[in-house]
């Protein structure tokens, strides 16, 4: 999606509609995020709203939910490393993906608390984590569900 909340030319919430066909929408609530889950909502749709925390443990309040980053980022490179989850090379996007999981890195701090990001600061990892909200989002949930597509927006 653009900064104008567009797709390919479309209002997002357009696409959703248009090409979802029954599928989950996964969003992104953390921070910006939030009035994308509201516009989604307002245009009609039910949307699964995940704010990514520091914390330890998922909860849930109805369809939010609040998921450690350390979840998300530990399920998606299982799903990589098991070759569950593989990037069609047909994809628009799929070298930005490959790029953005190249240069996505958890460090340590003195501390001792993980932190998770780009490895440089001009990086980004916005597919990175898109990508981990529908594969823990479908890993947490798959005893709900029988065969269904995910959207992440």
């Amino acid at each position: 999606m653009d900064d104008r909340g567009e797709w390919l030319g479309r209002p997002g919430a357009e696409c959703v509609q248009s090409g979802a066909g029954g599928a989950t929408l996964i969003v992104d609530h953390t921070g910006v995020g939030r009035p994308v889950v509201d516009e989604f909502v307002k245009a009609g749709l039910k949307p699964i709203a995940i704010t990514i925390t520091g914390g330890d443990t998922p909860s849930r309040d109805g369809t939010h939910w609040r998921v450690p980053k350390r979840d998300l980022v530990s399920r998606l490179a299982v799903a990589l490393q098991s070759e569950r989850l593989k990037a069609a090379k047909e994809l628009p996007v799929a070298a930005v993906l490959v790029q953005e999981l190249l240069n996505f890195k958890v460090k340590i701090t003195a501390a001792a608390n993980d932190t998770y990001s780009a490895w440089r600061e001009n990086d980004h990892d916005d597919l990175v984590l898109a990508v981990a909200l529908a594969v823990w989002y479908a890993e947490h949930d798959r005893l709900d569900r029988q065969s269904r597509r995910l959207v992440v927006w």
